[in-house]
Protein backbone atom coordinates (compact mmCIF):
# COMPACT_ATOMS: atom_id res chain seq x y z
CA UNK A 1 0.00 0.00 0.00
CA UNK A 2 2.82 2.12 0.26
CA UNK A 3 3.50 2.73 -3.13
CA UNK A 4 -0.04 3.70 -4.07
CA UNK A 5 0.14 6.67 -1.20
CA UNK A 6 3.58 7.77 -2.97
CA UNK A 7 1.90 7.75 -6.16
CA UNK A 8 -0.99 10.02 -5.14
CA UNK A 9 1.32 12.10 -3.03
CA UNK A 10 3.22 12.86 -6.49
CA UNK A 11 -0.25 13.14 -7.92
CA UNK A 12 -1.21 15.93 -5.66
CA UNK A 13 2.04 17.76 -5.52
CA UNK A 14 1.83 18.29 -9.30
CA UNK A 15 -1.87 19.03 -8.54
CA UNK A 16 -1.23 21.89 -6.03
CA UNK A 17 1.47 23.55 -8.66
CA UNK A 18 -0.93 23.99 -11.35
CA UNK A 19 -3.19 25.04 -8.88
CA UNK A 20 -1.44 28.07 -7.60
CA UNK A 21 -0.75 29.22 -10.45
CA UNK A 22 -4.04 29.72 -11.38
CA UNK A 23 -5.27 30.27 -7.76
CA UNK A 24 -7.82 33.08 -7.88
CA UNK A 25 -7.62 35.99 -4.95
CA UNK A 26 -10.65 34.73 -3.13
CA UNK A 27 -10.55 31.23 -3.82
CA UNK A 28 -12.12 28.80 -1.39
CA UNK A 29 -10.35 27.08 0.62
CA UNK A 30 -12.85 24.84 1.97
CA UNK A 31 -13.46 23.92 -1.19
CA UNK A 32 -9.69 23.22 -1.84
CA UNK A 33 -9.14 21.02 0.97
CA UNK A 34 -12.76 18.94 -0.11
CA UNK A 35 -11.41 18.50 -3.56
CA UNK A 36 -8.35 16.58 -2.23
CA UNK A 37 -10.43 14.89 -0.30
CA UNK A 38 -12.77 13.50 -2.51
CA UNK A 39 -9.37 12.28 -4.68
CA UNK A 40 -7.96 10.69 -2.28
CA UNK A 41 -11.28 8.78 -0.72
CA UNK A 42 -12.12 8.15 -4.00
CA UNK A 43 -8.63 6.56 -5.66
CA UNK A 44 -8.24 4.59 -2.20
CA UNK A 45 -11.91 3.30 -2.63
CA UNK A 46 -10.78 1.95 -6.22
CA UNK A 47 -8.31 0.28 -4.53
CA UNK A 48 -9.08 -0.78 -1.34
CA UNK A 49 -10.42 -4.57 -2.09
CA UNK A 50 -6.85 -5.05 -3.73
CA UNK A 51 -5.38 -4.23 -0.79
CA UNK A 52 -8.23 -5.77 1.33
CA UNK A 53 -9.72 -9.32 -0.45
CA UNK A 54 -11.87 -9.49 2.09
CA UNK A 55 -13.57 -6.36 0.53
CA UNK A 56 -14.31 -7.61 -2.88
CA UNK A 57 -17.74 -8.86 -1.99
CA UNK A 58 -18.82 -8.83 -5.80
CA UNK A 59 -15.67 -11.04 -7.28
CA UNK A 60 -15.01 -11.20 -11.16
CA UNK A 61 -12.23 -10.27 -13.46
CA UNK A 62 -12.88 -6.83 -12.77
CA UNK A 63 -12.97 -4.27 -10.23
CA UNK A 64 -16.39 -4.21 -9.39
CA UNK A 65 -16.40 -3.46 -6.09
CA UNK A 66 -13.34 -1.13 -6.13
CA UNK A 67 -15.80 1.21 -8.61
CA UNK A 68 -18.80 0.46 -6.73
CA UNK A 69 -17.45 1.93 -2.89
CA UNK A 70 -16.09 4.50 -4.72
CA UNK A 71 -19.17 5.34 -6.54
CA UNK A 72 -21.17 5.20 -3.49
CA UNK A 73 -18.94 7.55 -2.09
CA UNK A 74 -19.36 9.79 -4.68
CA UNK A 75 -22.96 10.00 -4.40
CA UNK A 76 -23.48 10.70 -0.70
CA UNK A 77 -20.72 13.46 -1.24
CA UNK A 78 -23.38 15.28 -4.02
CA UNK A 79 -25.54 14.27 -1.22
CA UNK A 80 -24.65 15.88 2.03
CA UNK A 81 -22.18 18.47 0.31
CA UNK A 82 -25.04 19.54 -2.03
CA UNK A 83 -24.38 23.30 -1.22
CA UNK A 84 -20.80 23.40 -3.50
CA UNK A 85 -23.07 22.43 -6.03
CA UNK A 86 -25.98 24.48 -5.87
CA UNK A 87 -26.33 26.54 -9.16
CA UNK A 88 -23.57 25.36 -10.46
CA UNK A 89 -23.76 21.62 -11.01
CA UNK A 90 -23.21 19.41 -14.03
CA UNK A 91 -25.61 16.51 -13.18
CA UNK A 92 -28.46 17.16 -15.50
CA UNK A 93 -29.56 15.59 -18.77
CA UNK A 94 -30.92 19.01 -21.11
CA UNK A 95 -27.71 20.14 -23.25
CA UNK A 96 -26.04 23.47 -23.45
CA UNK A 97 -23.75 24.54 -26.86
CA UNK A 98 -24.25 20.53 -27.86
CA UNK A 99 -23.33 21.27 -31.66
CA UNK A 100 -19.55 21.70 -31.02
CA UNK A 101 -19.50 18.41 -28.82
CA UNK A 102 -20.70 16.08 -30.81
CA UNK A 103 -17.30 16.95 -33.27
CA UNK A 104 -15.16 16.34 -30.21
CA UNK A 105 -16.74 13.04 -29.51
CA UNK A 106 -15.86 12.11 -32.94
CA UNK A 107 -12.39 13.39 -32.60
CA UNK A 108 -12.48 11.02 -29.07
CA UNK A 109 -13.48 8.31 -31.13
CA UNK A 110 -10.32 8.64 -33.68
CA UNK A 111 -7.97 9.28 -30.64
CA UNK A 112 -9.55 6.04 -28.85
CA UNK A 113 -8.55 3.46 -32.77
CA UNK A 114 -4.89 5.53 -32.22
CA UNK A 115 -4.51 4.83 -28.57
CA UNK A 116 -5.57 1.32 -28.89
CA UNK A 117 -3.60 0.67 -31.79
CA UNK A 118 -0.38 1.69 -29.91
CA UNK A 119 -1.23 0.57 -26.74
CA UNK A 120 -2.13 -2.89 -27.54
CA UNK A 121 -2.14 -5.25 -24.78
CA UNK A 122 -4.38 -8.42 -26.18
CA UNK A 123 -6.95 -7.96 -23.78
CA UNK A 124 -9.42 -10.85 -24.07
CA UNK A 125 -13.39 -9.18 -24.45
CA UNK A 126 -16.23 -11.13 -22.61
CA UNK A 127 -19.61 -10.53 -21.51
CA UNK A 128 -18.12 -9.60 -17.72
CA UNK A 129 -15.76 -6.91 -20.02
CA UNK A 130 -18.60 -5.31 -22.09
CA UNK A 131 -20.75 -4.62 -19.08
CA UNK A 132 -17.84 -3.53 -16.73
CA UNK A 133 -16.15 -1.05 -19.42
CA UNK A 134 -19.62 -0.17 -20.39
CA UNK A 135 -20.76 1.26 -17.15
CA UNK A 136 -18.50 1.38 -13.91
CA UNK A 137 -15.31 3.41 -15.06
CA UNK A 138 -18.20 5.82 -16.78
CA UNK A 139 -19.76 6.33 -14.22
CA UNK A 140 -17.14 6.34 -11.28
CA UNK A 141 -14.94 8.34 -13.39
CA UNK A 142 -16.99 11.13 -14.65
CA UNK A 143 -18.73 11.72 -11.75
CA UNK A 144 -15.97 12.06 -9.38
CA UNK A 145 -13.94 13.80 -11.87
CA UNK A 146 -16.05 16.06 -14.11
CA UNK A 147 -18.91 16.17 -11.71
CA UNK A 148 -17.18 16.75 -8.22
CA UNK A 149 -13.80 17.58 -8.52
CA UNK A 150 -14.06 20.02 -11.46
CA UNK A 151 -16.77 22.22 -9.70
CA UNK A 152 -14.91 22.41 -6.67
CA UNK A 153 -11.79 23.76 -8.69
CA UNK A 154 -13.99 26.62 -10.01
CA UNK A 155 -14.35 27.64 -6.79
CA UNK A 156 -10.67 27.71 -6.28
CA UNK A 157 -8.89 28.87 -9.13
CA UNK A 158 -9.45 31.69 -12.23
CA UNK A 159 -11.28 31.36 -15.11
CA UNK A 160 -8.80 31.13 -17.59
CA UNK A 161 -4.89 30.40 -17.32
CA UNK A 162 -3.27 33.85 -19.12
CA UNK A 163 -0.66 34.90 -20.35
CA UNK A 164 -1.24 38.69 -21.41
CA UNK A 165 -4.45 38.48 -23.13
CA UNK A 166 -4.41 35.19 -24.24
CA UNK A 167 -6.35 33.05 -22.82
CA UNK A 168 -4.77 29.26 -22.00
CA UNK A 169 -7.82 27.26 -21.25
CA UNK A 170 -9.76 26.70 -17.76
CA UNK A 171 -7.51 25.54 -14.82
CA UNK A 172 -10.16 23.44 -13.53
CA UNK A 173 -10.16 21.55 -17.04
CA UNK A 174 -6.46 21.58 -16.95
CA UNK A 175 -5.88 20.14 -13.35
CA UNK A 176 -8.60 17.21 -13.55
CA UNK A 177 -7.23 15.98 -16.72
CA UNK A 178 -3.66 15.94 -15.40
CA UNK A 179 -4.94 14.29 -12.58
CA UNK A 180 -6.24 11.84 -14.46
CA UNK A 181 -3.32 11.46 -16.73
CA UNK A 182 -1.23 10.84 -13.96
CA UNK A 183 -3.67 8.52 -11.83
CA UNK A 184 -3.49 6.76 -15.70
CA UNK A 185 0.25 6.56 -16.54
CA UNK A 186 2.34 6.81 -12.83
CA UNK A 187 3.09 4.09 -10.82
CA UNK A 188 5.88 1.73 -8.88
CA UNK A 189 7.35 -1.60 -9.81
CA UNK A 190 8.01 -4.21 -7.58
CA UNK A 191 11.47 -2.71 -6.73
CA UNK A 192 10.08 0.39 -6.26
CA UNK A 193 11.13 1.80 -9.50
CA UNK A 194 9.12 4.76 -10.70
CA UNK A 195 7.42 3.23 -14.31
CA UNK A 196 5.81 6.15 -15.91
CA UNK A 197 3.74 4.57 -19.22
CA UNK A 198 4.13 7.83 -21.81
CA UNK A 199 1.41 6.51 -24.25
CA UNK A 200 -1.34 6.33 -21.48
CA UNK A 201 -0.70 9.53 -19.66
CA UNK A 202 -0.67 11.34 -22.57
CA UNK A 203 -3.93 9.44 -24.42
CA UNK A 204 -5.93 9.37 -20.81
CA UNK A 205 -4.89 12.66 -20.19
CA UNK A 206 -5.96 14.23 -23.86
CA UNK A 207 -9.06 12.18 -23.21
CA UNK A 208 -9.53 13.72 -19.38
CA UNK A 209 -9.20 17.49 -20.93
CA UNK A 210 -11.98 16.69 -23.81
CA UNK A 211 -14.17 15.21 -21.39
CA UNK A 212 -13.97 18.23 -18.91
CA UNK A 213 -14.17 20.60 -21.97
CA UNK A 214 -17.28 19.24 -22.94
CA UNK A 215 -18.79 19.19 -19.82
CA UNK A 216 -17.87 22.80 -18.93
CA UNK A 217 -19.39 23.73 -22.68
CA UNK A 218 -22.76 21.64 -21.98
CA UNK A 219 -22.89 22.49 -18.81
CA UNK A 220 -23.50 18.36 -18.07
CA UNK A 221 -22.12 15.17 -17.92
CA UNK A 222 -23.90 13.39 -19.94
CA UNK A 223 -21.93 12.84 -23.35
CA UNK A 224 -18.57 12.53 -21.18
CA UNK A 225 -20.34 9.93 -19.84
CA UNK A 226 -21.86 8.39 -23.12
CA UNK A 227 -18.64 9.17 -24.36
CA UNK A 228 -16.25 7.65 -22.32
CA UNK A 229 -18.48 4.46 -21.70
CA UNK A 230 -18.54 3.73 -25.58
CA UNK A 231 -14.66 4.77 -25.90
CA UNK A 232 -13.67 2.19 -23.09
CA UNK A 233 -15.62 -0.32 -25.47
CA UNK A 234 -14.58 0.36 -28.38
CA UNK A 235 -10.64 0.18 -26.95
CA UNK A 236 -11.72 -3.53 -26.15
CA UNK A 237 -13.05 -4.06 -29.66
CA UNK A 238 -10.19 -2.84 -31.62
Amino acid sequence: MGKFWIVQLIILIVASLFILVGRKKHGSYKSLILFFMVYIISSFLNEVAFYYPSLDFIGGEWNWSGKLYSIVFSLLFILFGWKYFRGRHYFRIRQKRANLPIVVLVIVFILVAVGSYLNSSGNTFDKETMLFQLIMPTVDEEISFRGIMIVLLTQVVREYYKIGKMKLGRPSVWITAMVFALLHGLSFNDSWGVKFDLIPFLYTGVLGFLYGWITIRTKSILLPMISHSLNNVVSFLI
